[in-house]
């Protein structure tokens, strides 16, 4: 495979050392190892933010799909590493989030100065919007803005359309993300709480994990917490930032198509 990446010093890798490299990456620990550049080729089938943590992959799945918690792209391996120490409390780990918030915030800056394609539209305007207001302190407003402006982008990502039921978006959420390059999926598991199942019209106790539809069907203040409104606007984050990614891709390939 070859890679485009004259800072790096090399440009090609084999299949073979990209399937052994992972073995190594996905271990290190900057705690217990100490500081490593991080490989050229890591984030071809690793997100960056996870170089470092040490945290298993399971792990990281699990803090989203059990927690609702973004782990692609944002937060930082060091706040990836405190959520999977943390007790499986879901309250300790939002203050793990809380505790973070201006590193949050300044990743999720970093993060969105990189989406600049225009195929994004407007949905890249809206995250800087929400992301502005959660740094002004309008949680609240940033969570609602994050939630509602995410929701076309998360039904691309998990290439379904608008016709797909919430159930169908839970499915793709639920679903193994197994093989090298599977590290995009892990962009779509904290769907498996944000649409679980609740209906206002049965009175249903409020999700523990943040829920779309009690935000917008209910808006019960006491679920918007802080830790919550972090998750809402890093998810938004998140897929802004992946779509980013896969629109970069597609347009290469439709370059290396044309010169071909």
């Amino acid at each position: 495979m070859t890679f485009i990446d004259p800072a790096a010093g090399r440009n090609q890798i084999s299949l073979k050392e990209l399937r052994e490299l992972p073995a190594v990456w996905d271990t290190y620990d900057s705690t217990k190892h100490g500081p490593l550049p991080m490989s050229p080729f890591y984030p071809v089938v690793r997100h960056e933010n996870w170089w470092g943590c040490g945290v298993s992959l399971s792990d990281l799945r699990a803090l989203a799909s059990s927690h609702g918690i973004p782990v692609a792209w944002v937060p930082s391996a060091d706040v990836l590493r405190r959520l999977a120490t943390m007790s499986h409390s879901h309250e300790e780990k939002l203050q793990v989030l809380i505790d973070a918030r201006a590193e949050i915030i300044a990743l999720c800056r970093e993060k969105l100065d990189e989406c600049t394609d225009d195929w994004l539209g407007d949905t890249a305007v809206v995250a800087e919007k929400a992301l502005a207001a959660l740094a002004d302190g309008h949680h609240e407003a940033a969570a609602c803005l994050a939630l509602l402006g995410s929701e076309d982008l998360i039904y691309e990502m998990s290439h379904l359309t608008r016709r797909a039921k919430y159930k169908d978006l839970t499915d793709v959420a639920k679903q193994d993300p197994g093989g090298l390059f599977a590290h995009s999926h892990y962009v779509l598991a904290p769907l498996v709480t944000l649409y679980t199942d609740w209906w206002a019209k049965n009175d249903d106790p409020v999700p523990t994990a943040l829920s779309r539809h009690a935000v917008v069907h209910r808006l019960p203040l006491e679920h918007l917490s802080e830790g919550h409104c972090l998750i809402a606007v890093m998810l938004l984050v998140s897929m802004v930032r992946e779509a980013q990614q896969r629109y970069e891709q597609i347009r290469d390939d439709m370059m290396d198509h044309n010169t071909a």
